[in-house]
């Protein structure tokens, strides 16, 4: 019989398995960055979005992504302290031009130190 902290582990891995799943079945494009605007990771619908793979990006920084403001975020992102939002335009891979609404949220958990969480939605 398992433990009572093998217990709680297992709950807390099952619990965080299910919050993903869900946050992957949003229709909403998530990219993580580093404070500088390096793209650390993209999720599928980042990817079905933009038509990028997560290689094709990784290590790249956002404004490969953005168009007019994309210099100016970068400098917001190096101060961001918690959050903000705003009304975008997002290059794809092909192209086309996208009205977004974007919020950048500040990873403050331990696990994802330094982290920016991009995230975006088609208007």
């Amino acid at each position: 019989m398992p433990s009572d902290k093998e217990l709680v582990k297992l709950c807390l891995e099952a619990s965080v398995k299910q919050i993903c799943a869900t946050i992957e079945s949003l229709p909403i494009g998530i990219v993580k960055l580093s404070p500088t605007g390096a793209i650390k990771s993209i999720d599928k619908e980042a990817e079905r979005l933009l038509g990028f793979f997560e290689g094709e990006l990784k290590g790249s920084s956002i404004t490969i992504i953005l168009e007019e403001g994309g210099f100016e975020l970068t400098k917001q992102l190096a101060q961001l302290e918690t959050a903000f939002d705003a009304p975008l335009l997002i290059r794809t891979k092909d192209g086309a031009h996208i009205a977004i609404l974007a919020a950048v949220v500040r990873d403050t958990t331990a696990l994802h130190e330094n982290t920016l969480i991009f995230s975006f939605v088609v208007k």
